[in-house]
């Protein structure tokens, strides 16, 4: 009982550090004027660029804290589902008693 009670207060408390470092950004690039020629790099087109490969990098660190804070939560289910029904099989053990 008293690891059920652990766990849940666990459960209850609990948050995930996983991606606490990650900044969370508007899908917007960068504000200067989009490429000036599709085939051609000028270098005023550089900052540009930049601000898309940054905005990119930032997406696929979110996309990863994301996905760990969804396997932690699963893990936490499985390991709350558990607990319920091994105090479910107590409950009874004790109503049949």
């Amino acid at each position: 009982m008293t690891i059920l009670k652990k766990t849940l207060n666990e459960a209850l408390q609990w948050e995930s550090d996983e991606g606490k470092d990650v900044k969370e950004t508007s899908s917007k690039p960068h504000r200067s004027k989009a490429l000036s020629d599709p085939y051609t790099i000028q270098e005023s087109d550089t900052d540009y660029i930049h601000s898309l490969v940054k905005e990119i990098t930032n997406l696929k660190r979110q996309l990863f804290a994301a996905e760990a804070r969804v396997v932690r939560a699963e893990q936490m289910e499985e390991v709350i589902t558990h607990e319920v029904k091994e105090l479910v099989e107590l409950l009874i053990r004790q109503l049949d008693d």
